[in-house]
Order: structure tokens, then C-alpha cells, then sequence
């Protein structure tokens, strides 16, 4: 049995919407889609060797650095935003001098007073690598640009 003429055009005209979906797949699957990093590793031959001392004191098993590790205290993606290297290295010589009370009492985790003044240096060099842009949800807002926006979408919202 022949197909009729309004059959032929139906079939037809689903075959070219197939071809054009697989067309359009296929662009869409191949194309590289540029990715606005928010979150980057500015990390020294220096800071590398920090990474070693972080990874050698077990320090992922409680904090997130480079995307790795357990988030069960402060992720550090971003410190070296946040934080000066003079802040990140007065923290390592006496953890409680910036924040109290602070986990690395020696109780908890390490006071940092079994790391040598090398590895200290090391540590400070990585932990100051680890930048956040803005947008970045490890990017540092201060709590007063904090209410300063919190602000601004309450008076956003009333209008």
C-alpha cells in the first residue's frame, strides 16, 4: 500500500525536525561552555610545599582546600581573600591571639606548635593562595557590606 501525498509530507516534514534536533543536540553537546571561575588557586612552587604540609598533618580531615577534603570546620577556599599573610601567620604562631575560643587549642586539633617555623611559612604561603572573587560563595563579605545588602533588599522589596 502507497503512502498518500498528505502522509508523505507529515513524514517528511517529521524526518527534517528529527534531523534538525539531532543537529541542535549535537551543537549544543559539543560546545564549550565558558565557565566564569569564581573560586582560583593562585598557588606558588612555595605554597605547593604548604599543600604538603596540609596534607601531611591530616589538616583535610576537618577542613575543604582546594575543592578536597571534609567541610566540618571553616572551609578555607578563599583565606587568602579574607585573610593578610601577617593574620594567617600570627593565627599559626598563637591560634586563640585571633580567634577565641579557637579548635586548635591543642585539645581539639593541633596548636601548631609541632609544625617547624618551616613549614609554618609553607602553610601560610598556600593558605594565602587559596583567593575567592566576588561571587565566589567562599568570598569574604564583611558584616557590614552584609547589612548594607541585606538593607538595600529590604528597601528593594518595599518598593
Amino acid at each position: 500500500m502507497a503512502l498518500k501525498t498528505g502522509e508523505k509530507v507529515l513524514f517528511g516534514i517529521s524526518f527534517l525536525i528529527f534531523l534538525l534536533a539531532l543537529f541542535v543536540g549535537y551543537k549544543v553537546w559539543t560546545k564549550a561552555i565558558p565557565m566564569n571561575q569564581k573560586t582560583i588557586f593562585k598557588i606558588t612552587e612555595f605554597g605547593a610545599e604548604g599543600y604538603q604540609v596540609f596534607k601531611d598533618h591530616s589538616c583535610h580531615d576537618c577542613h575543604r582546600a582546594l575543592r578536597m577534603g571534609e567541610p566540618i570546620h571553616p572551609e578555607l577556599d578563599g583565606e587568602g581573600t579574607k585573610r593578610t599573610r601577617k593574620w594567617i601567620k600570627e593565627y599559626l604562631d598563637k591560634p586563640t591571639s585571633h580567634i577565641d575560643p579557637s579548635l586548635h587549642n591543642g585539645t581539639f586539633a593541633t596548636d601548631f606548635s609541632d609544625f617547624s617555623a618551616y613549614e609554618k611559612a609553607a602553610l601560610v604561603e598556600f593558605l594565602f593562595g587559596l583567593k575567592a572573587l566576588p561571587g565566589s560563595a567562599s568570598y569574604y563579605k564583611s558584616p557590614d557590606r552584609m547589612r548594607e545588602e541585606a538593607k538595600e533588599a529590604k528597601e528593594e522589596k518595599d518598593k
